[in-house]
């Protein structure tokens, strides 16, 4: 089953994704967006996939918590986020492992402009007798001036031995030698910018099913930079 949830469509949800049933759901923000917490249960081989595409102007927090009860659960999360003038955006996505062979992936790519501050945060716990696990959190923040803040705080517990578990985090300033190549080859500074965030955030649509919010999305990037 998949489902769609855009702008003010979003709201605070609790889902239970029974033995063997998949999931998707796609948050999608191109105006505003609001916060909202969001809970997931899944059984023995359940699936649950998120695409959170967020390029809306809004300010506020997504708490995002999956429990994988089942063995063989499997939850996948996708972020990516532009945030500008004066926003302030937080998401924190928790995965709790507690059965057997479970999987999560945790990815988080975000854009920080015109004293916009981002935070990516959030735990993957690996309760014991959890064999079989595996979990990962990844985070990155570009920022594309001195005035913006980037937050990337990727959490790992772990109870069991047998268990494969990793996380990467990352915050920066634009890379200025991407900038100076592109300039140098005839594109003015504001079309290079728009050229790297599109190459940075665009991929979000690979995890979104709906071919026309594919190109909203998409449009709605570059009219934000």
């Amino acid at each position: 089953m998949a489902l769609i949830r855009i702008d003010n469509q979003i709201v605070d949800e609790n889902f239970v994704v029974g033995e063997g049933e998949k999931l998707s759901l796609n948050i999608v923000t191109l105006e505003s967006g609001k916060p909202c917490k969001i809970s997931a249960v899944l059984e023995n081989n359940a699936s649950f996939a998120v695409a959170f595409a967020d390029f809306g102007s809004w300010t506020g927090e997504v708490v995002i918590d999956v429990y994988l009860n089942g063995e063989n659960a499997n939850f996948d999360f996708h972020c990516a986020s532009y945030c500008s003038v004066n926003e302030n955006k937080r998401f924190e996505v928790n995965a709790f492992h507690k059965g057997r062979a479970g999987k999560s992936l945790v990815s988080c790519y975000g854009i920080a402009a015109d004293h916009g501050v981002i935070r990516f945060e959030g735990a993957s716990k690996i309760e014991k007798e959890s064999i079989g696990s595996s979990t990962r959190q990844e985070a990155k923040a570009i920022l594309f001036d001195r005035y913006s803040q980037g937050f990337c705080s990727p959490v790992l517990k772990i109870e069991e031995n047998e268990i494969e578990a990793s996380h990467a985090a990352s915050v920066g300033r634009v890379n200025d030698d991407h900038l100076f190549y592109l300039t140098s080859r005839g594109l003015t500074k504001e079309e290079a910018k728009k050229l790297i965030v599109l190459g940075y955030l665009k991929p979000i649509v690979n995890y979104v099913d709906d071919e026309s919010i594919k190109e909203a999305i998409v449009k709605r990037i570059e009219e934000r930079v």
